[in-house]
């Protein structure tokens, strides 16, 4: 079965140009402040009598400010503070930029049921020359990737903070460990200190009858005196009988 039709229908080069011609017509208005009544819905429904409204996009308020109104016993409505709206006609935005901004609301809409209770407050509009929807688009992208930067920076540096931590408790473990196992030696006498038990230390690994002596120097320095056996001459062990023995060697060596 062929696919069905376009709603739409082929993309001509006529079509094409008017889209654009369309989107080229199109602007955007600034609210730096709205009432707190005011809804996306509310909005569109006010600045629809001032001309064709195609977006409009209301940021809503932080929760840690609507936690602490609510605190504090005000309302617990999360409010919009900002905001854009898109008019499809360039003059129409225009028109009412220059009209509302600065006036109060009672004067522009006059007493009409959206605006009840916010009659006395003022339109703050401006009028965004040669800014587009696209461009507020792009902005939000950028902060937001901004924004996941710096969490995954944040999250970076906890880790690096928590490696670096058990880094030290494994160390101080280490060490403890280290100081256990010493004292445990000190008290089976297997590690010596100071100067007498050096001197002991060396005399155990030097006993009488070696042939060595541990002494202490001038300045407390271990010193090793080592002494060998000597054996007699051996002239003197065998006597005269020895001697004459050798003249008769040397005489049958050296006879002709």
């Amino acid at each position: 079965a062929s696919p069905p039709p376009s709603a739409a229908g082929p993309l001509t080069p006529s079509s094409l140009s008017a889209f654009h011609a369309a989107r080229s017509r199109r602007a955007v208005l600034r609210f730096s402040r709205l009432p707190p009544s005011f809804t996306p819905s509310k909005l569109r429904a006010i600045l629809t009598r001032f001309g064709a409204v195609d977006r409009v996009f209301l940021p809503r308020e932080p929760a840690a400010a609507r936690a602490a109104r609510a605190k504090a016993g005000g309302a617990r409505r999360r409010r919009f503070g900002d905001g854009w709206v898109e008019f499809l006609e360039k003059g129409d935005a225009k028109r009412f930029a220059a009209r509302a901004n600065g006036m109060r609301i009672g004067d522009v809409v006059g007493r009409k049921k959206g605006v009840r209770g916010c009659e006395d407050d003022l339109w703050n509009v401006k009028y965004l020359k040669g800014f587009a929807w696209e461009d507020l688009t792009e902005k939000a992208a950028f902060e937001r990737r901004v924004r996941e930067q710096r969490v995954r920076e944040e999250v970076a540096s906890a880790r690096d903070d928590r490696d670096f931590y058990l880094e030290q408790v494994s160390r101080a473990r280490a060490f403890e460990e280290m100081e256990e196992r010493n004292k445990r030696k000190r008290e089976d006498g297997m590690l010596v200190e100071g100067k007498e038990n050096k001197v002991k230390k060396a005399k155990r690994h030097n006993p009488a009858g070696a042939g060595e002596e541990a002494e202490e120097g001038e300045k407390g320095e271990r010193k090793v005196r080592r002494k060998f056996r000597q054996k007699g001459a051996k002239g003197a062990e065998q006597g005269e009988g020895g001697a004459q023995e050798d003249d008769a060697l040397f005489e049958k060596l050296f006879k002709k």
